[in-house]
């Protein structure tokens, strides 16, 4: 994968990886202070957060780098099979 794919594939893990780590360590407010949410955490651990995130999102990055490379998963296979199923056209050969 070429530079810049790879680096909107990362952008795209990151932000997935960020919503499956938001929950995380998260402990609710006891709403002990007045006019705050009760559902607000007490310390949202936004650093811890974002550090997990990175790194989590830099391993399945790798993988998908790896699968790439070894050609198990390709990108223009999958386009080539979603317009060939678009127009109406068979797809080509080896598929």
């Amino acid at each position: 994968m070429d530079w810049l794919s790879g680096i909107f594939v990362y952008l795209i893990v990151w932000w997935t990886a960020l919503f499956m780590v938001l929950p995380l360590w998260v402990k609710r407010n006891d709403g002990s202070v007045e006019g705050s949410d009760p559902g607000a955490p007490q310390h949202p651990y936004i650093w811890r957060k974002i550090l997990t995130t990175t790194i989590l999102a830099a391993v399945i990055w790798v993988i998908i780098d790896v699968l790439i490379v070894m050609e198990v998963i390709s990108f223009y296979a999958i386009a080539d099979t979603m317009f060939s199923h678009d127009m109406g056209i068979p797809p080509t050969a080896g598929e």
